[in-house]
């Protein structure tokens, strides 16, 4: 038998599995597809904010000429709060963190939560309500979408 370097008779060998090591690797689990796709809704959002901190920067000037209301600079921090909580939970989903989960439904909520402050109480125009219920079944669709995604076994394994 051959150990450390060194051929040992059967003889001079001692039967103590003592100093035995075994190695074993942790095999993650593959992401399941619909957190994929809820990964990349997120990374959408974020990008749709951090689009609109932009824009809100560059047509400054132009928002103020035009005084739309509530002003530029609901614009640029909504903007710049979209893109801060989507692209963490976006990364953390796709990487399967522990905490990944609980933020995205924090931020799941977040966002048609602000979208509905938004037009509810913010937005005041009769023309921002005229697909109401257009956006009440995407919302609902939003949520459902994932409340199944998160209950899912493989998604809960995923991030352990």
């Amino acid at each position: 038998m051959f150990t450390c370097g060194k051929w040992l008779s059967t003889e001079n060998r001692e039967d103590d599995l003592s100093e035995v090591t075994v190695e074993t690797t942790v095999v993650k689990p593959r992401r399941p597809f619909w957190l994929s796709v809820l990964a990349v809704l997120f990374l959408f959002l974020a990008a749709a904010g951090w689009l609109r901190l932009v824009e809100a920067w560059q047509f400054w000037d132009l928002l103020v000429k035009f005084a739309v209301k509530p002003g530029p600079l609901y614009l640029l921090l909504g903007g710049a709060v979209w893109g801060l909580i989507g692209l963490p939970v976006a990364v953390g989903l796709w990487l399967g963190r522990r905490w990944a989960i609980r933020a995205a439904w924090a931020a799941a909520v977040f966002y048609p939560l602000t979208y509905w402050l938004d037009r509810l109480l913010i937005d005041r125009a009769p023309e921002a309500l005229t697909a109401w219920p257009f956006s009440l079944v995407v919302t609902l669709l939003w949520l459902g979408f994932v409340f199944v995604t998160f209950n899912s076994r493989t998604a809960r394994r995923f991030c352990r």
